[in-house]
């Protein structure tokens, strides 16, 4: 049996045509693949934009949690410390001035003891610090 030319090309024509079928089909699949693909980093982007605003956020918010904790400490401080200046303290604020006190006399002693191993005095005029060897204190010019 002899193929014809009509039937060689009719084939050919119909391989063709399968062949551009399927490339098509490949195109839509990869292009189906590829909007996936696109659509999950889009999603994950999204995530790890919004946790890293969260986090900015918790950052930023325990900050200034911290900070107002500093502020309240220092309020009570202060606080205290009016207390105490003014002397007018009953019950158990006394005996907390007691300790105060005692504490306060503690650190002087500290203070001088450090200064003694540092080889350090008080200058007679301005108070401040400077070698035991230091004939003139090199803040005020005063004879030591």
């Amino acid at each position: 049996m002899a193929v014809t030319k009509e039937q060689v090309e009719k084939t050919a024509k119909a391989a063709q045509k399968k062949a551009i079928d399927a490339g098509q089909a490949v195109g839509e699949a990869a292009k189906s693949a590829a909007t996936k693909a696109k659509e999950g980093l889009v999603a994950f982007g999204n995530t790890v934009a919004s946790k890293s605003k969260e986090l900015v956020e918790t950052a930023k918010l325990n900050t200034q949690k911290t900070q107002k904790q500093r502020e309240l400490e220092e309020a009570y401080r202060q606080l205290g410390e009016m207390a105490y200046a003014k002397g007018r303290l009953r019950g158990d604020m006394a005996e907390t001035a007691k300790r105060i006190k005692a504490i306060y006399a503690e650190l002087q002693q500290l203070e001088v003891a450090l200064n003694a191993a540092q080889s350090l005095k008080e200058c007679k005029s301005c108070g401040t610090k400077h070698y035991v060897g230091d004939n003139y204190c090199p803040n005020c010019g005063a004879k030591q």
